[in-house]
């Protein structure tokens, strides 16, 4: 026989009047057990009769009982108990995920372009070629792109730094000082130091030199003229992506693939900051343990006397596009790099950049020991652009 509605309302009744008893029990008083547990008997049998007059006449004294002995804080505040409760949960699984699974990672610099962009610029020379509000507004969504227009307010020496970088959202100090009328103004934008000072960028990297910060550290400078456009155009977020946390520990590194380590036990990659625990790089897995490499003069990479042939490899080697090849010689000493070739210990590995010129890589630094991996990249979730998806 079908169950009426009221029937159905009624076994959930039952069901909840039960949870709350047995929640409830070592809070409440004898007697009002006892009263909660009548109630629970009553509607049975009103189910059970099918009598769903006396069942709905039940169920409304169910629902007046249990407010009653219900605190008022707990009545006005379940819903938000609820949601916090998992709110934590949902936090508690993204954390487990980000330390076990795959970890964000947000490309900082363009050493690995145009297989991956850091935050990268372009200048428009003319203010009417900048598209309106709501272009600018979508562009910002879908390509993480921004627009800035920078004037220097005096002669002066800008100095350039980065005061934060989220998924979203990037901003630089510019300082600006007059070192002879001792004039200072500061400065905060939103785009990102390597956006104003490096290639690609708005055209002021071959102005760049280092002057000693208002720390006492070493600073980026460009000297400035009063009313000097420096910026104006755009700039673009790096690559954001998802490293796989797990594989490594289930198969071999690859060679050919882009993967994620850290600077630890890399002396030359220290910090000279003690705040500054590690810092994670990402370049290309070119040479594995027992691997003789070399970069030839040709600007080919060889592994084991021949031309690397695994596939984002072969690119960088053939010069495609805009790859270069790979290059033998540091382009601020014009002598070879330490490590343009060798032989790769056991435990060990070799990264290089797929911009070559402009990597700070094991040519420089060496081997990547083996704790150091954290996993290889396997997909770009934002910009939603060409790079969107799968690395290779």
């Amino acid at each position: 026989m079908l169950k009426t509605k009221t029937q159905k309302e009624a076994e959930l009744t039952i069901k909840g009047l039960r949870k709350f008893i047995h929640y409830k029990r070592d809070l409440l008083k004898p007697e009002q057990i006892d009263q909660l547990e009548q109630l629970e008997a009553d509607l049975k049998a009103a189910r059970r009769e099918r009598d769903d007059d006396k069942a709905r006449e039940l169920m409304k004294e169910v629902e007046q009982v249990s407010d009653k002995l219900t605190p008022p804080t707990e009545r006005r505040s379940g819903f938000l108990y609820e949601n916090v409760e998992m709110l934590f949960v949902v936090i508690a699984i993204m954390v487990g995920i980000r330390a076990y699974i795959a970890q964000p990672f947000k490309i900082p610099t363009n050493s690995m372009y145009p297989t991956l962009n850091g935050m990268i610029a372009k200048s428009v020379d003319d203010p009417a070629e900048v598209p309106n509000f709501a272009t600018r507004t979508w562009e910002r969504l879908w390509n993480g792109r921004n627009y800035v227009e920078i004037k220097a307010p005096f002669d002066s020496v800008m100095m350039v730094s980065d005061k934060t970088s989220l998924p979203l959202i990037s901003l630089a100090s510019l300082h600006f000082v007059n070192p002879v009328t001792k004039q200072e103004e500061k400065m905060t934008v939103n785009t990102s130091a390597g956006a104003i000072l490096s290639d690609p960028g708005f055209g002021l990297a071959p102005r760049v030199f280092k002057v000693e910060g208002p720390n006492g550290k070493p600073a980026h400078a460009v000297q400035v003229r009063e009313g000097e456009v420096i910026a104006r155009g755009y700039s673009q977020a790096g690559d954001q992506l998802l490293v796989d946390k797990i594989s490594y520990h289930f198969r071999k590194p690859k060679r050919g693939e882009v993967f994620v380590f850290t600077t630890k036990r890399i002396p030359e990659l220290q910090s000279s900051d003690p705040k500054v625990d590690m810092q994670h790089y990402i370049k290309r897995l070119v040479a594995v343990p027992g691997d003789q490499f070399e970069v030839t003069d040709d600007n080919i990479l060889e592994i084991n006397g021949k031309p690397a042939e695994e596939e984002g490899i072969a690119r960088v080697n053939g010069a495609e596009g805009e790859y270069k090849g790979y290059v033998k010689y540091s382009p601020h000493e014009g002598r070879p790099y330490p490590h343009y070739r060798g032989k790769v210990p056991n435990k060990a590995f070799v990264a290089m950049g797929d911009n070559s010129n402009n990597s700070l890589d094991s040519r420089a630094w060496g081997y990547v020991p083996e704790m150091n991996l954290v996993g290889p990249a396997f997909a770009v979730y934002f910009p939603f652009g060409n790079h969107f998806g799968g690395v290779k």
